[in-house]
């Protein structure tokens, strides 16, 4: 494992998922792998950064499998100007592939669930450079079934009551679309369940698959 890690490179990201899998086959219960864990952190400069990826993800998997359910979730992503970094590093130097790459990450960490639920809705927020354009492009291509793009200037024009004091995308700056997007998810009331809502920035500075840990916490 290399020391570093390179969070565009999409191989380092599945032997992290990798490494998870072996320690959830080898600290099958939460107290034992809460040990390991506590010893590589202590000693943190000992240890690549994709074991320390690697046991987060085994936590929140493990977490997420201890939760009641049923339960569906939310991700919301805001867009502006992610035109060059949603496409692949093979379409342009700066393509990260962010929108297949959460896909997969959540793939992973609700692989094997059957009540526990997850939507991913990123939202445009007036990008020049038709960043949703792009999303629905890759999603239709794709056939993502629970990804959709929002675009914050339909619900200006269409008058919801989250987007009352916005005249324009340009009123707005990250926060209109965060909201926007947030309350688009939850006006799908779900009454089979609890529905957890969260956002992410777009791109891959935080594997969404720790998400686990987070609804551990809420629960």
């Amino acid at each position: 494992i290399p020391l570093s890690m390179d969070l565009t490179d999409s191989e380092q990201e599945r032997q992290a998922f990798d490494i998870s899998e072996l320690l959830l086959d080898l600290y099958p219960l939460e107290d034992e792998l809460e040990r390991v864990s506590s010893r590589i952190v202590n000693e943190h400069r000992k240890y690549p950064v994709i074991l320390h990826l690697a046991l987060k993800l085994a936590l929140s998997k493990q977490s997420l499998k201890s939760i009641s359910a049923p339960i569906f979730n939310s991700f919301i992503v805001a867009m502006y100007n992610e035109h060059n970094r949603i496409r692949t590093n093979i379409e342009h130097p700066a393509g990260e592939d962010f929108l297949r790459r959460k896909v997969s990450q959540l793939n992973w960490l609700f692989e094997g669930e059957i009540d526990k639920n997850w939507e991913l809705i990123f939202v445009d927020d007036g990008c020049p450079e038709k960043s949703g354009d792009i999303a629905t492009a890759i999603i239709q291509q794709e056939n993502f079934n629970n990804v959709r793009v929002l675009f914050l200037a339909d619900g200006i024009e269409e008058g919801a009551s989250v987007t009352k004091d916005l005249y324009s995308t340009s009123d707005s700056q990250k926060g209109g679309s965060i909201q926007y997007g947030m309350w688009s998810a939850i006006q799908e009331h779900r009454r089979d369940g609890r529905h957890i809502v969260f956002f992410t920035d777009s791109d891959l500075s935080t594997n969404i698959a720790q998400a686990g840990l987070l609804l551990n916490q809420l629960e």
